[in-house]
This record gives structure tokens, C-alpha cells and sequence, in this order.
């Protein structure tokens, strides 16, 4: 398994990067008035709008600027493209098959949380599923406003 480590808030995710369509730079991003907080706007991908989640906002966090840094990293969900920005792509790996370790949450984040991975040099990344971040209702209202 290869997965992609991403850093929102200061915190490392890490994702199966087969469940990724792409990870584009951060580009222009055209707000959607009336949008929900955390919807950002749309980004036209090689002719196709995609509306884009930011998982700063989403986390409930504040986003001052984009920085060169930021990436959208672009995933299906319910048959529908969706980009999320995070703060920073950290690193491409494939992690050791047995530092997998499955494990459940309590907080809001229990829909995605996949488990921890054990990383080189013993640091943990929490692996989620980026298809299951929002809510049903949320994916219909971020498809809406395409």
C-alpha cells in the first residue's frame, strides 16, 4: 500500500493514494456566493468544474491565505469529483504492511478514521478515507453549487 501524507492544522493524515484521482497545485479557486462555510469554490480542471472543499475550514479552523504550499488533492465521491485544500503534501511512502494498526475515535472524526500507521522514525499518521469526510447532505449541497 502507498499512501499520501498530508498535513492540515499542524496534524498528518494519510491517505491510500489509490483512492486519489490527482493532487493538482493550489490554483484559483472561484467563490460561490451562499455556499456553505467550509465550500470554497469551484476550480475548472482541464474543462471540467470541480467544486473544492477546504478541510482547514471544514476542521473548523481559519484560513488567512493560500500559500505555495497548499494542495488540492482531488477524489471521487459519490460519482462526483471533489477537491479538498490541505495546508501541504508531506510525502509519497509505502509504509511497512505490519504498521498498520486499526483503531476507533470517539470524536467527529469516527466516519473517516481508518487507523494509525506507523511511520520511519516511529511517528503516527492517522489514515482516513476521503470519501467519507462529508456528510451525505454535505456532498449534495457541494455538488449543488457546481
Amino acid at each position: 500500500m502507498e499512501i499520501v501524507v498530508f498535513d492540515v492544522m499542524g496534524k498528518q493524515y494519510g491517505v491510500n493514494i489509490s483512492s486519489l484521482e490527482e493532487v493538482v497545485r493550489m490554483m484559483y479557486v472561484e467563490p460561490i456566493p451562499k455556499a456553505p462555510p467550509f465550500l470554497e469554490g469551484v476550480i475548472d480542471l482541464r474543462g471540467v468544474m470541480v467544486p473544492v472543499v477546504d478541510l482547514r475550514k471544514y476542521f473548523g479552523g481559519v484560513r488567512d491565505a493560500y500559500t505555495f504550499s497548499n494542495r488540492i488533492i482531488v477524489i471521487l465521491c459519490a460519482d462526483k469529483k471533489i477537491g479538498f485544500i490541505v495546508d501541504r503534501i508531506d510525502e509519497v511512502c509505502r509504509p511497512d504492511q505490519n504498521s498498520r494498526h486499526e483503531g476507533r475515535t470517539s470524536d467527529v472524526h469516527a466516519r473517516f478514521f481508518e487507523g494509525m500507521v506507523k511511520m520511519r522514525g516511529g511517528r503516527l499518521v492517522q489514515m482516513t478515507a476521503l470519501d467519507r469526510i462529508l456528510l451525505p447532505q454535505e456532498i449534495e449541497a457541494v455538488v449543488s453549487f457546481k
